[in-house]
């Protein structure tokens, strides 16, 4: 199962190394309204560590508030590197690295994102679990 995971991880990267550089001004207006919505239910405050596993190109780190610190997470290369260029009111931290099997200590963060990740990740349960570990106790997840 790992080795089929990784190959698919691997197909993933290649698949959204050919969206990198369209994938804004193809869904970036489709999905906005809704992400917007679902970021307002996590009712972030500025104390508040968020972790985006499965960032993309950044397209929810200009919808959200002032927080502590905001962590994008993405297989791809070329996705993070768009994501290098998203504004907002945080400074994001972007981190090359895979949405399961974060590299982050267990209860580092008090909100996550995973706004379309799970229904294209390899194994969208084991996202879940690892994005349950890295939250703390109450931790909320959009």
């Amino acid at each position: 199962m790992h080795d089929e995971g990784a190959r698919e991880s691997e197909r993933l990267r290649g698949v959204y190394h050919r969206w990198a550089p369209v994938y804004d001004r193809l869904l970036g207006r489709v999905f906005r309204d809704a992400r917007r919505r679902s970021i307002d239910r996590l009712s972030l405050t500025p104390d508040d560590r968020v972790v985006l596993p499965g960032a993309g190109t950044g397209l929810d780190l200009p919808l959200l508030p002032p927080v502590r610190a905001a962590v994008a997470l993405d297989i791809t290369p070329e996705m993070l590197g768009r994501a290098r260029s998203a504004t907002g009111p945080n400074v994001a931290e972007r981190i090359l690295g895979d949405a399961m099997r974060q590299p982050f200590p267990d209860a580092s963060f008090e909100a996550a994102i995973l706004h379309l990740i799970l229904a294209v990740a390899p194994d969208g349960g084991r996202v879940m679990a690892e994005t349950c570990r890295v939250l703390r106790p109450g931790g909320r997840i959009a």
